[in-house]
């Protein structure tokens, strides 16, 4: 049976440690032992070991039912074949937390014994941290309980900043993020994982006074719902939540029938989830280290306006330049915020954004000081960056104490990028590093980290969406594919499904125009590839198109089922979208959105996001797309009916939710956008259904 929910307070706050198998040889087993006493450990230590009467100065016991007190945590360090029985004495004496260190456990194919821990530690109401682990670290608690050789460190900065990982790695994320600024606070290395996982260790550190921001490496995501409810947790307690998944590749099982399963990657899934939990994806150490500096301001920046403040005008430029693609805005301030800096920057700076202060601030550092002021105070800055090139000397220090005193008075987040020879502004680095105001050397790598904690909109809770059921998947004709947008409410263009070529005749004549002709069959996805589409048909020549159409896909495809012929109007518009759903066994339902036709696998230029989707949530997705210049205007173009297709977008999701039981796929490519007012329309569509269809 499951253990009951677990008293964090004695894995989190140990009173005292029992190490079992602790030795004094130098090798592995001491180790714990070694680290706990030097970095402090204020709590009991009770080493165990039926050979030893004394390690490392303390007395060594003989079993754990010779302890003279029920231990919080104790580490296991002996050979795997032991580790059952020594569980189960655990057990016994009511030990709530055990850390096995031990390897020779699932890592090398022995799935069986590592069973067998977890049901005696679910059994015995033990919280199981491994095996094959390397522990964990408390830094402000000087508890540094395992073998990891970061663990030699004798001088690690305390902090708010929380790890949790399965891999050993994340100590080196942990010394990273360490050597930018960010204080540590905990790290755990889950190892094999057989009893808690990250989502259990995530979850206590939500609760977690010492804990202001946490980190997340995954190896694999199986609980997503689960990630939800932690993510809408972490928000309410005010604690952003870094997240990291490895392992993602692209999933083509089920990319031959539609573009957006090819592009639905496992890797756009996993960051899609992350978003709507309301975490920050990252994807390298770097991003890691970067985004927690910046977090540990306590600050989150309320939009995406960014205002820069530098002393080099070409430097001002190079950083708005890596804001663009970062999905940053470097937009005008407030007229009267420009007005009063022109007051306080010379004739030859600029008051625009960037702001130039240029390098007249050396002699007067009071300068930079009154136009920090009023950029932090301005209503259309969200967050600021500072950057004062190759200051150095007095002039150096003037302006660090000018910035630390910014970054003190306004609740925005306020960042440097300072890249001076090495040594010759120590001392106004360090008034930074005094003030918690994160130093980048690198101007891209100041503005991606601001644009990773950039906040999103709110995520709802936890979707209720129902797994797929099992079966293959069953593709749809086109015409039915179309019946099901309807359905969704989705305008679809007019058509009429012809049995005939003569029928196709009279339809196309009753349309009074050019039409496009397109062979219907669950067996043809990709028709214009069998030669089963013909476009601008003139109704006289319908008939004959038809015919050559109906011959090319069943040569193109034999035994190929043939529904008929579908007839529609050609139309223009101003864009051409791919919008679609994947329904993905594990995550639910998610949206797809970009440019369509031909350009959607070819470019991935597209955006992911969970059902629901809200409108505000649509309408950022369609911003993030790096073509929605087409969809505004470009280069005299008609301006799109934006609008439209935002409410196209939360259509599609609130009906893939309410079919989340058998839709697997739904797919427009393309959806044509018209001008701005008019709408839009479904050209065509592609659907796969799981189990029997249900309404």
């Amino acid at each position: 049976m499951p253990m009951c929910a677990p008293d964090w307070s004695r894995l989190l706050s140990p009173k005292a440690i029992a190490i079992l198998g602790a030795t004094d040889r130098g090798d592995i087993p001491s180790l714990p032992q070694r680290f706990l006493g030097m970095h402090g450990y204020a709590g009991e230590i009770f080493p165990v070991n039926p050979r030893l009467s004394e390690v490392e100065g303390l007395r060594c016991y003989s079993s754990v039912a010779a302890l003279p007190a029920v231990p919080d945590i104790v580490m296991v360090m002996t050979a795997a074949a032991r580790v059952p029985a020594l569980l189960e004495e655990c057990g016994e004496a009511g030990i709530p937390f055990a850390v096995v260190c031990s390897s020779g456990f699932a890592e090398v194919g022995h799935t069986a014994a590592q069973e067998e821990l977890a049901a005696i530690a679910a059994r015995r109401g033990i919280g199981l941290i491994g095996p094959n682990c390397q522990g964990f670290m408390d830094v402000p608690g000087r508890v540094f309980a395992g073998f990891s050789s970061a663990f030699n460190d004798r001088h690690w900065k305390p902090g708010g900043f929380s790890l949790v990982s399965q891999s050993g790695f994340i100590f080196g994320i942990a010394g990273i993020a360490e050597e930018q600024g960010v204080g540590i606070s905990r790290a755990f290395a889950l190892g094999n994982a057989a009893g808690l996982g990250v989502l259990d260790l995530a979850e206590a550190l939500v609760e977690d006074a010492q804990t202001e921001v946490i980190s997340l490496f995954f190896e694999a995501l199986e609980e997503p719902r689960r990630l939800l409810a932690l993510g809408a947790r972490a928000a309410a307690a005010g604690k952003p939540v870094l997240a990291w998944k490895a392992g993602v590749t692209p999933s083509g099982a089920r990319a031959a029938a539609a573009h957006t399963a090819a592009l639905a990657t496992d890797a756009r899934l996993t960051r899609a989830l992350l978003e709507r939990a309301g975490m920050i994806p990252v994807a390298s150490v770097t991003e890691m280290a970067d985004r927690a500096l910046v977090l540990s301001q306590g600050r989150r920046p309320a939009g995406r306006r960014l205002t820069i403040v530098t002393v080099s005008g070409g430097a001002g430029v190079a950083m708005a330049d890596a804001a663009d693609p970062a999905g940053l805005l470097v937009e005008p301030l407030a007229e009267a915020t420009s007005a009063r800096l022109r007051d306080v920057i010379p004739s030859f700076g600029s008051a625009a954004n960037p702001v130039d202060v240029t390098a007249a601030l050396i002699g007067k550092p009071d300068m930079l000081a009154a136009a920090l002021d009023l950029v932090t105070e301005d209503p259309l800055t969200d967050m600021v960056a500072v950057v004062p090139t190759v200051l150095q000397g007095t002039a150096a220090v003037s302006v660090a104490s000018a910035i630390a005193a910014a970054a003190a008075s306004t609740s925005k987040p306020l960042v440097v990028s300072w890249c001076p020879r090495p040594g010759t502004a120590a001392q106004a680095q360090e008034i930074l590093a005094a003030a918690g105001v994160p130093n980048f050397p690198d101007p891209v790598r100041c503005v991606t980290a601001l644009a990773g904690v950039v906040a999103g909109v709110a995520a709802p809770a936890d979707p209720a969406c129902a797994p797929l059921r099992p079966g293959p998947a069953r593709m749809l004709a086109e015409h039915a594919a179309l019946e099901l947008l309807r359905e969704a409410g989705v305008t679809v263009l007019r058509s009429h499904l012809a049995a005939t070529p003569g029928q196709a005749a009279a339809a196309a004549r009753d349309f009074g125009g050019q039409v496009a002709l397109k062979v219907q069959s669950p067996d043809i996805p990709h028709k214009s590839d069998a030669g089963g589409v013909a476009l601008d048909v003139a109704p006289e020549d319908a008939e004959a198109a038809c015919t050559r159409i109906l011959a090319a896909a069943r040569s193109a495809v034999p035994g190929a089922r043939i529904e008929g012929v579908l007839v529609q109007p050609m139309a223009r518009g101003v864009a051409e979208i791919i919008l679609g759903i994947r329904n993905d066994a594990a995550f639910g339902p998610a949206v797809l959105v970009g440019l369509g036709g031909v350009a959607a696998e070819a470019l991935e230029d597209v955006q992911l996001m969970l059902a629901p989707v809200s409108p505000q949530e649509a309408r950022a997705m369609l911003g993030r797309l790096r073509g929605i210049r087409l969809l505004r205007g470009f280069r005299g173009a008609p301006v799109a009916d934006e609008a439209a297709l935002a409410e196209a977008i939360v259509a599609l999701s609130t009906y893939a939710l309410r079919r989340s039981d058998t839709l697997e796929s739904l797919e427009i490519n393309p959806l044509l956008v018209l001008p701005a007012g008019e709408g839009l329309v479904a050209l065509d569509a592609l659907a796969a259904l799981r189990g029997e269809p249900g309404r």
